[in-house]
């Protein structure tokens, strides 16, 4: 018997992003819509730090969720688990290559959204939580400096996340909550927060 292989979420579809800000600026609250949203998100999030911890020798098994530790410049040749779980490495890395699960200097923002989203007792909090993470990307995109590290959460081409982030915080969807939401992150960020951009040294995986 084979053991299984890691299974990374996939990015958020564009269009369920902004459904989910349309129907907000109608005054519609689709309970079910924004559950889908924010748990996307929360298991794009799992496993992007999943992947990056990985990469930096700590791979968590899909089976037990034990962590096996592995010098990453000794190259390995096995990963193994106590549990008989195993993969050789080489396939590990293939698994998330070229996947857009590095989470760079996007981690601390990456680590609130996972602890904020799941306390978010009604869907206008839950609402705040993902809007919150969506300013975050915006703000983290506009610092340039390389690829937006937004493309690592919302499907689509750079230049069509860019586009769309614009689109989300300054175009007719914004109602007056989230503009409230925009104003207070920007404020938050501005004083307190250090990490807006994205550590391009990681970029390999």
């Amino acid at each position: 018997m084979s053991s299984p292989r890691p299974r990374w979420a996939g990015r958020v579809p564009r269009w369920k992003i902004a459904k989910l800000y349309a129907n907000d600026a109608a005054g519609i609250l689709d309970e079910d819509l924004i559950d889908e949203v924010g748990h996307s998100f929360l298991a794009r999030c799992e496993s992007i730090l999943t992947a990056t911890a990985a990469h930096r020798g700590n791979v968590t098994c899909p089976q037990c969720a034990r962590v096996i530790v592995h010098d990453i410049m000794s190259r390995p040749k096995l990963i193994r688990c106590e549990c008989a779980w195993e993969i050789a490495w080489r396939d590990y890395h293939k698994s998330y290559r070229r996947k857009q699960l590095h989470a760079g200097g996007m981690e601390p923002f990456i680590r609130e959204f996972m602890d904020q989203f799941p306390k978010a007792q009604t869907p206008r909090r839950k609402m705040i939580a993902i809007d919150t993470l969506i300013h975050r990307l915006h703000g983290e995109a506009l610092q340039g400096g390389g690829r937006p590290g937004a493309i690592n959460f919302i499907g689509g081409r750079p230049h069509e996340i860019l586009a769309f982030l614009d689109t989300l915080a300054y175009g007719e969807n914004t109602t007056p909550a989230l503009c409230e939401n925009l104003e207070s992150w920007r404020k938050k960020l501005n004083k307190h927060d250090p990490h807006t951009g994205t550590d391009t040294n990681e970029r390999v995986i």
